[in-house]
């Protein structure tokens, strides 16, 4: 394949007249199998070998499969013909319909059930595996992912091998369109299967091979028709290209907003005139906030971050299938505001309306319609027409309008999401009802699988994974999750393992058998559990931090030391994590990390009662040991003085900590200081006249006092004068204080006598 056909692959198909000529379709099918195999038995009409000469012709009608397809569940409109009668005329029945369904089904997965035009898909997959190119069979493989209900690992990793050996291809073609274009793809399928750091290095190399910049910042603004003051709001701001953009004459309704307080867009104090991105741009935008939701929680402070991308987006019109991306992302933001919600159910409901509903038929579409909505549609994840529908349905739902949802569940035949939403309602008898009904039409292992969550039933679950040749991994971790909920945990282990047999890829349950390994101190078997979840998903700080334990116990402090590291480094904000850093920093005496944990959990904690005072207190020990010119004493130094410090409230055992750094710093006044505020914490408690143990802390505080008062008091101190000319009194004072909080309770007391004698050794 030249450079020139390369290329092609991610702009057209081979021949842009297959989109509407049947006829050339069927023979050029005809050409391709040739009269011998007309008459040979479904599947295996395309399983005979076929000529070299003929794998051009192959790969051509496969794409073309592969697009028709596409267009028909995704982007529309309706295909005017029946592709039934590109089969051969032999496999024409309807066995041979259920028999397609059936073949598309993987590792117990089923295709939706009304899927348009599975022939295409069926027929695509076996054309593109016969004419070899890696490129379409990836495309055909991620399509075929797309329309199961769960990631398939046989798919995934069939599809993450092709992109190895797609990577080694691209190398040798220097053109720079295919690589940005072949980089956004690759983004969206790892998007897809939330490998979000592989997807973010894809999103980051076609940005700069593009040489665009965008970045996510504020500007003054008014948001509502009564505000006085501006405020900062969200906003994208992205440097556009000179490149010609596409449009699309039939770009989809943008529906307005009408609300008596809210503003359509926001208002800029300074309105700025925004470049027109071009396509290529638009996409990396909107891979962005797929990225965004995939490493955030879904709360209201993801969906603000999102809804700039979008508005950006949507500030020009362009490519439909971008445009209705971008469309559909700003729906979603504003379903979860009320002044919204109303648009955002009928931008919803106005994009459903322009694909056209299941077996239903418009005239036909002009090439240069349909082919730009297909042209971009590799490097977004947009939703199928049905689950368009489903997120309508769901939205509906939400707002109280259960009669509508349920009637669109009904036309889509949903009967699981019929079922959850009943059960959502809190009409569990009503869901059973709708799934046993549909059991009794088509066992499936799903439907037994939800039957089980509901009634809490193991047979059913048990039944689930028998009816799947034991490939339907959903139904054994429903199955480990209730044994765990019995607390039979062997139980629940053996049921954890058999579903990863079935999906050894699936990072979630091979945590949960991690916890599982752990509860039972099984510390090996938790330490391989948890090393196969961060090698799946490397950014699981949960899963680095019980490696860690894992390791531990079984004595790999070293092991476990850089597995915390990889913990903090992906959850910077948990302090429970750093507390563990620096436990076993302290352990192999890795002295400059443990510093670091004790700044960050201050940082976090914001207080004193968030620093290890025991901790500290070795660090500052240990760093006074070294030259002062070292590293350790500077870091501990500055620390303790800049952040500790300003901190203390009531703990005199800071106070000290700060009087050694200054003494070994030579400033004499400061360290006296510190340790007379050290002393002033310990005596201002309520417990100290009523408590012996509160009582000899602070006599033996005191006597640290006076030590100080005798070492210091005579030295030089701050501009040329004593440290503390009259630091006898002083001394005097504050034991006579001391004595006369422990008179009467404390007299027969260890630590009276030696109040006493040390005010006696002053007098003399």
């Amino acid at each position: 394949m030249t450079q020139s056909d390369f290329l092609s692959t991610f702009d057209s198909p081979t021949d842009k007249s297959y989109y509407t000529l049947d006829t050339l379709l069927s023979l050029r099918f005809k050409n391709l199998l040739g009269t011998e195999r007309q008459n040979v038995s479904f599947p295996e009409f395309l399983d005979s070998s076929i000529s070299t000469s003929k794998l051009n012709e192959c790969l051509a009608l496969g794409i073309t499969c592969l697009n028709l397809f596409i267009q028909s569940a995704y982007t529309g409109p309706h295909i005017p013909f029946d592709t039934w009668n590109l089969l051969p005329e032999k496999q024409r029945d309807e066995d041979t319909k259920g028999r397609v369904i059936t073949s598309l089904s993987v590792d117990g997965e089923e295709v939706y059930r009304l899927l348009p035009h599975p022939y295409l898909l069926y027929l695509a997959k076996r054309l593109l595996q016969v004419a070899n190119s890696n490129i379409w069979r990836l495309r055909v493989d991620f399509a075929h992912q797309r329309v199961l209900d769960d990631f398939v690992p046989s798919l995934q990793m069939s599809i993450l091998e092709k992109i190895t050996e797609i990577d080694r291809d691209i190398d040798s073609y220097d053109d720079l369109q295919i690589t940005v274009r072949w980089e956004l793809e690759k983004s969206c399928i790892y998007a897809f299967y939330q490998k979000n750091v592989e997807a973010q290095r894809c999103l980051d190399k076609a940005t700069n091979l593009l040489d665009f910049s965008y970045e996510l910042t504020g500007r003054l603004g008014k948001r509502t028709k009564f505000q006085i003051n501006e405020t900062s709001q969200l906003v994208v701001h992205a440097s556009g290209s000179p490149e010609k953009t596409s449009s699309s004459s039939s770009a989809p309704k943008e529906i307005e907003l009408e609300d008596d307080t809210l503003l359509s867009k926001i208002a800029f104090t300074q309105p700025e005139k925004e470049d027109q991105l071009n396509d290529l741009q638009k996409c990396i935008l909107l891979g962005q906030t797929q990225l965004i939701k995939n490493t955030n929680p879904a709360d209201g402070l993801t969906i603000e971050e999102v809804a700039p991308f979008a508005e950006r987006v949507l500030t020009h019109s362009g490519n439909w299938s971008i445009y209705t991306m971008a469309l559909i992302l700003r729906s979603r933001c504003e379903a979860h505001r009320s002044r919204t919600a109303e648009r955002s159910v009928l931008q919803l409901q106005a994009l459903v309306d322009s694909l056209v509903p299941f077996g239903s038929f418009l005239p036909p579409t002009q090439d240069d319609e349909v082919f730009p909505r297909l042209q971009f549609l590799s490097y977004l994840l947009m939703p199928s027409s049905w689950e368009l529908q489903k997120e309508l349905a769901t939205r509906y739902a939400n707002l109280g309008a259960v009669t509508s949802a349920m009637e669109i569940f009904e036309r889509l035949e949903m009967r699981e999401e019929q079922a959850l939403c009943y059960a959502a309602m809190g009409r569990e008898d009503k869901a059973i009802k709708v799934l046993k009904s549909e059991l009794l039409r088509k066992q499936t292992p799903k439907l037994w699988c939800l039957l089980g969550d509901l009634e809490q039933e193991p047979d059913h679950w048990r039944k689930s994974w028998e009816i799947s040749h034991n490939q339907y991994a959903r139904a054994q971790r429903s199955l480990a999750k209730y044994e765990l909920a019995q607390s039979n945990l062997e139980a629940a282990k053996e049921a954890y393992e058999k579903s990863l047999k079935a999906a050894p890829l699936h990072s979630p349950t091979w945590y949960s058998l991690g916890c599982l390994h752990l509860s039972l101190k099984e510390f090996k078997a938790a330490a391989e559990s948890f090393t196969r979840v961060v090698s799946i998903d490397s950014e699981d700080s949960e899963a680095w931090s019980n490696l860690a334990s894992a390791l531990l116990k079984l004595g790999k402090t070293p092991d476990a030391f850089r597995a915390l590291n990889n913990a903090v480094s992906k959850k910077w904000d948990s302090w429970r994590m750093w507390e563990n850093y620096l436990y076993i920093s302290m352990d192999i005496k890795d002295y400059n990390e443990a510093l670091r944990s004790l700044k960050r959990i201050l940082e976090l904690k914001k207080g004193e009662t968030g620093i290890d005072v025991e901790v500290l207190d070795i660090l500052v020990s240990i760093a006074i040991e070294e030259d002062h010119d070292s590293f350790l004493f500077r870091y501990a130094t500055k620390f303790v003085i800049e952040q500790v410090q300003p901190v203390i409230t009531n703990d005199d055992r800071l106070w000290r900590i700060v009087g050694k750094i200054y003494l070994a710093k030579n400033k004499f006044a400061e360290a006296l200081d510190a340790q007379v505020k050290a002393y002033r914490c310990c005596i201002s408690r309520l417990d100290v006249a009523g408590d012996q143990v509160a009582w000899e802390n602070a006599v033996a505080i005191s006597k640290s006092l006076i030590d100080s008062y005798r070492e210091l008091g005579e030295k030089e101190g701050r501009m040329g004068g004593l440290v503390c000319k009259d630091w006898m009194y002083k001394s005097k004072t504050t034991l006579r204080s001391l004595k006369g909080r422990g008179k009467h309770k404390f007299e027969d007391t260890k630590g009276w006598a030696d109040v006493v004698e040390l005010l006696q050794s002053l007098e003399v």
